[in-house]
């Protein structure tokens, strides 16, 4: 087969994969999906444009005298604004998909592709002397995942996009992956993979709906007329600031969005900094931003073990948060909260979503302890992704 006779292929089986995961979550859920919509190139008059005019409108000049860097940026810009066209309000319940890694590989060839506008480009470029694929070199690949664990959860996110279903992933925005690779003298060399600086551009932070996550202190209980009382004292918060991150579906159906929580220090330490105590001042920056510094650290040491584990419970306590804020600003209350939201859980690691929603229930919302756990049991579900047999001493 010739390679575009490769890439058709490849395209037929990975619509129809999509549409088999997204139909899988539709049973699972009870979600509904979205009709599919055709691209169509605008101007701000209204004025049907070429794909060569819309790229020229946004670069302001001649696609031959662009770089590959204002290609790339050009073309990025027109994929938001496509997939801006198809986001869809959500019926039914809201799926969240929390993982600690997504492998979503490069956007831009993906977005192109699923969008329909792939050949177009490579079309529009190649009459300007252009090469698509030199473009698509210029792209980091997020370092947001690493295997198996993080391509199935980036698959969910494509299968909801491809049906129509408006689901939204939640995970960490890691500064570093867990290493570039090379090979030297047949050795590995490992060094930081470093993408935010070039993959930046495909993220909207929002600061404004930043969640506090509280990490050490203490826990007083308190009753008062038969009621319970929590207070949390000398704890040490950090912020979990969202950026946000939009998957496009194949054949342009719907947008899944990724939702990255960044760990950045409430405040600065300015009356250390004014003494002269300068490591004091920054070491509380240092802590806090420790935590979305690099994917899965190594935990040979007592050290690591901390920072994975605060990983988990940061990534797990924002998401938490954040879906208990948005479900509380519409319905005002948790009561509903199984008819309306559906968390799956990517294996372990987020599984203290689990015990940091009954605590909200528990300690915030003063629930129960049994309407607690039975409004858990319907909103959670798990994904195992390794199961071994019993050995035959555990049979025994």
């Amino acid at each position: 087969l010739s390679r575009r006779q490769r890439q058709d292929v490849y395209k037929r089986q990975l619509y129809h994969s999509l549409r088999f995961l997204g139909k899988i979550l539709i049973v699972l859920c009870g979600i509904s999906g979205s009709t599919d919509v055709k691209p169509v190139f605008r101007s701000k008059g209204g004025a049907i444009m070429s794909f060569t005019e819309t790229l020229q409108s946004i670069t302001g000049k001649l696609l031959a005298d662009c770089t590959d860097q204002e290609l790339y940026l050009a073309l990025l810009e027109l994929v938001r604004q496509k997939s801006a066209d198809r986001v869809q309000p959500v019926t039914g319940r809201k799926l969240y998909y929390i993982s600690a890694e997504f492998l979503i590989g490069k956007l831009l060839s993906n977005n192109l592709i699923n969008l329909g506008l792939y050949d177009e480009a490579r079309s529009a470029l190649a009459a300007a002397g252009k090469r698509l694929s030199d473009i698509e070199e210029v792209e980091p690949e997020p370092s947001l995942g690493n295997g198996g664990l993080g391509r199935l959860a980036a698959c969910y996110l494509d299968g909801m996009a491809t049906t129509g279903i408006c689901g939204t992933g939640y995970s960490i925005l890691y500064e570093y992956g867990i290493f570039k690779q090379k090979i030297v003298d047949g050795w590995q060399q490992e060094r930081a993979d470093n993408w935010l600086p070039g993959g930046q551009v495909w993220l909207k932070s929002h600061p404004d709906q930043a969640v506090e996550v509280r990490f050490d202190g203490e826990i007083h209980e308190n009753w008062d007329h038969g009621f319970h009382y929590i207070q949390h004292t000398n704890y040490n918060s950090v912020m979990a600031v969202p950026s946000d991150m939009y998957v496009q579906g194949y054949d342009g159906k719907g947008v899944a969005k990724l939702r990255l929580w960044q760990a950045k220090a409430p405040d600065f330490d300015m009356s250390s900094f004014s003494l002269g105590n300068y490591n004091t001042a920054m070491s509380k920056n240092a802590s806090a931003e420790l935590i979305s510094k690099v994917l899965y650290p190594n935990d040979n040491h007592v050290e690591g073990k901390i920072l994975r584990l605060r990983q988990q419970y940061f990534l797990s306590a924002a998401s938490i948060g954040d879906i208990v804020q948005n479900h509380l600003s519409t319905y005002g209350t948790l009561e509903n909260l199984p008819d309306k939201v559906a968390i799956q859980l990517n294996d372990t690691h987020p599984t203290l979503a689990i015990p940091e929603m009954m605590r909200i229930l528990l300690d915030e919302c003063g629930f129960g302890w049994d309407k607690s756990f039975d409004i858990c049991q319907k909103v959670f579900s798990y994904t195992c992704l390794l199961y071994t047999s019993p050995s035959p001493r555990d049979k025994r």
